[in-house]
C-alpha cells in the first residue's frame, strides 16, 4: 500500500472527489469498488466514497491501482481529442469561475463500468482544476456546467441544491400523442407517475 498524506485543501473534500482530482484515471466505479474491498483506506480503516478527508489525513492506496493509473494516463488519446472538441466546439458560455458546454446526446458525463470515454475524462486535459458541477444522462443533450476551481464547484453545486439554479427538460416525441396536447409534471423516476 502506498501512503498519501492529504494536503492543499482549505476545506474537507469527499474521498472519491479527492481521488478523481489527483488520480485522473481512477474512475468512480473503480474508486467505489476499491473502497469496498479495502484497497483504498483512511489510516487503514474502511470508508465510504462520501466520507470527507482533510489536510493531514493519511490515505492508503494499493500499489497496483496507481500502476494502472500511470499506464493508462500515458495513452488516453481519445480523452485528449474530446478535450479539444469541448474547447473548440462545445463551449457556449464562459465566465471567470465556470463555463457551460452544449453536451450532445450519446456523450457520457462521468465514467462507469461500460463507459469508455466521458466529459470527466477530458477535463484534466483542459485544466487539472476543472470539475463537474452536475450530471446529465448519457443520452440526454443539454447544458452542462463545469467549474474552473473547487470553490466555484462548491458554490454552483449549492445553487443547484438550493434551487437557485433549476434544471428543465424538454422531450421530443415521435408519433401520435393522445391527447394531442398535454403536460406531465412529476419527478423523474423508474416508477410511473
Amino acid at each position: 500500500m502506498k501512503k498519501i498524506i492529504i494536503a492543499g485543501y482549505e476545506t474537507p473534500i469527499r474521498i472519491d472527489r479527492y481521488l478523481r482530482n489527483n488520480f485522473k484515471e481512477l474512475k468512480q466505479a473503480i474508486i467505489e469498488k476499491s473502497l469496498r474491498q479495502k484497497l483504498i483506506t483512511l489510516a487503514g480503516k474502511k470508508i465510504a466514497a462520501s466520507q470527507r478527508v482533510q489536510n493531514g489525513d493519511q490515505i492508503d492506496i494499493a500499489e497496483f491501482l496507481l500502476q494502472k493509473t500511470a499506464k493508462s494516463s500515458n495513452n488516453n488519446i481519445e480523452a485528449q481529442k474530446l478535450a479539444e472538441e469541448i474547447k473548440t466546439d462545445l463551449v457556449i458560455y464562459e465566465h471567470q469561475d465556470f463555463f457551460a458546454i452544449n453536451k450532445p446526446a450519446g456523450l457520457a458525463v462521468q465514467s462507469g463500468s461500460k463507459i469508455k470515454l466521458s466529459v470527466d475524462d477530458a477535463l484534466p486535459y483542459l485544466d487539472r482544476e476543472y470539475r463537474l458541477v452536475h450530471r446529465l444522462d448519457k443520452e440526454t443533450s443539454g447544458i452542462l456546467l463545469i467549474a474552473k476551481q473547487r470553490e466555484a464547484a462548491i458554490k454552483l453545486t449549492g445553487a443547484f441544491a438550493d434551487k437557485v439554479i433549476v434544471k428543465e427538460y424538454e422531450a421530443i416525441l415521435q408519433g401520435i400523442i393522445v391527447p394531442s396536447e398535454c403536460e406531465i409534471k412529476c419527478m423523474i423516476a423508474k416508477s410511473q407517475c
